[in-house]
């Protein structure tokens, strides 16, 4: 009757030997676990950028479409001008004009500015002078009883 006495401590070695491997699995698991973690905060930060250019992309779209719209550009399935060469050929020449009576309008804006400029330093300089003058007037007025 020796075998029921040893059974015991076998049976000990078998659940010890249980609980070191069960103990290996799940400190691998939690390891595997963590790595996993990482993993998709990484890819949780990668997706929210691609999603920001996204939106950034959509956004620039937008406000390329409503440019086009404002100056009457309309694209075909292409994304070309849906208007012939003809007809682009002209709203060219028209926004050409525009810019050109632009330009000529911040010529004469400019040359106005120099013109006002020098007529503020020139009554600058004249109140100036009456100032000295008046000083001067002053001084003799104070010497004369």
């Amino acid at each position: 009757m020796s075998a029921p006495s040893s059974y015991p401590s076998t049976c000990h070695c078998v659940n010890s030997d249980s609980i070191t491997g069960l103990h290996l699995q799940l400190s691998n698991a939690l390891s595997e676990s963590g790595r996993t973690c990482q993993d998709l905060t990484l890819h949780e930060s990668k997706l929210k950028q691609t999603a920001k250019d996204v939106a950034d992309a959509a956004m620039q779209l937008d406000m390329l479409r409503n440019y086009l719209a404002e100056n009457d550009i309309v694209l075909n399935n292409d994304g070309l001008p849906a208007k012939t060469e003809s007809e682009t050929a002209s709203r060219v020449a028209e926004l050409e004009a525009k810019l050109a009576q632009y330009m000529c309008l911040q010529e004469q804006t400019e040359c106005e500015l120099q013109t006002v400029s020098r007529q503020r330093q020139d009554a600058l300089a004249q109140v100036s002078a009456m100032s000295t003058q008046l000083n001067h007037l002053h001084s003799i007025h104070r010497v004369l009883p």
